[in-house]
C-alpha cells in the first residue's frame, strides 16, 4: 500500500457518511422503471435497498418496488 491509499482508508474510516441511509431511501421512494429496463430497475432497487438496510421481502418494500413499474 502507498501512503495515499493508507491515508484514503483512514480518511474514509474516520469520517462516515451518516447520511447514506436516509439518501437511498430517498432515491428508492423516487426511482421508477425507465422504459422495459426491468433488469435494471430490480439491480438499483436491490443496491438502493441494501444501501438503505432494508429487507427485500418486507411487504412494505414489496409494495415500495411495485409502485415503481409501470
Amino acid at each position: 500500500m502507498t501512503a495515499w491509499d493508507i491515508l484514503k482508508k483512514d480518511f474514509l474510516q474516520s469520517f462516515v457518511d451518516y447520511a447514506e441511509c436516509e439518501r437511498a431511501c430517498d432515491e428508492l421512494k423516487r426511482l421508477s422503471m425507465a422504459g422495459d429496463y426491468v433488469d435494471e430497475y430490480v439491480t438499483t432497487f436491490a443496491v438502493l435497498a441494501c444501501r438503505a438496510n432494508m429487507k427485500l421481502d418486507d411487504p412494505v418494500n414489496l409494495r415500495m418496488f411495485a409502485q415503481g413499474l409501470p
